[in-house]
């Protein structure tokens, strides 16, 4: 993983220790994940339907549960989710969620861009992410936080990625598809670099 310089770098990199056991269990290759006791579980995924919510096409009662985004200093704000973002749900085992919050794949300064090939990448914290633009690998990428395409992105910009990481045979390493991409706020958000790309050859259990 590429070290970043700047202050807001520096910081993430000192809580990489406290952040690595919810990197690993955040990230599978399929995008989902669970964890916890019979009465008391945590799932993560991609959302991909509302009504409920839905996380990796499972649904989850969400009518009760707060959704969040967590502050640098533990504390939450309320938000509102969007497809494809990636998230984390305390539920009860059953179907119903108590708690939904924001959970991106990876967050980090960008250190490469290319639009020359097809798809265009980026390369995020020193994990490959493409960028979707074709229906058939998977959700569209949505850009935000005042990107309107990748063209907007620039070197050193501190990006927050959603989506879920594809394991490539060919060169036996993890992409990040995104189907959210938006400009990252440090000021509303905790600490996210996940785990290197390495971290993601473990693979969690499966939300059931």
């Amino acid at each position: 993983m590429k070290i970043m310089t700047s202050s807001t770098s520096k910081w993430i990199l000192s809580t990489t220790a406290f952040c690595l056991a919810v990197a690993l269990q955040a990230c599978s290759g399929s995008g989902s994940a669970a964890s916890g006791g019979s009465t008391s579980q945590l799932a993560s995924g991609v959302v991909t339907g509302f009504g409920s919510v839905f996380v990796d096409g499972v649904e989850l009662e969400d009518a009760n549960a707060s959704v969040v985004t967590e502050n640098y200093d533990g504390t939450t704000t309320n938000t509102v989710l969007q497809m494809g973002q990636r998230v984390r749900v305390g539920h009860d085992g059953k179907g119903t969620a108590n708690k939904v919050t924001l959970d991106a794949a990876v967050i980090g300064s960008v250190s490469s861009i290319d639009t020359v090939t097809t798809p265009n990448t980026l390369t995020v914290a020193g994990q490959k992410v493409t960028v979707v633009t074709d229906l058939t690998v998977g959700a569209l990428t949505v850009w935000g936080g005042g990107y309107s395409s990748v063209t907007d992105v620039v070197v050193n910009d501190l990006v927050e990625v959603h989506g879920t990481p594809v394991y490539d045979s060919a060169t036996q390493t993890y992409n990040v598809n995104a189907p959210v991409l938006p400009k990252f706020r440090p000021a509303l958000a905790v600490c996210k670099l996940l785990a290197p790309s390495a971290a993601w050859t473990q693979r969690p259990k499966h939300l059931q």
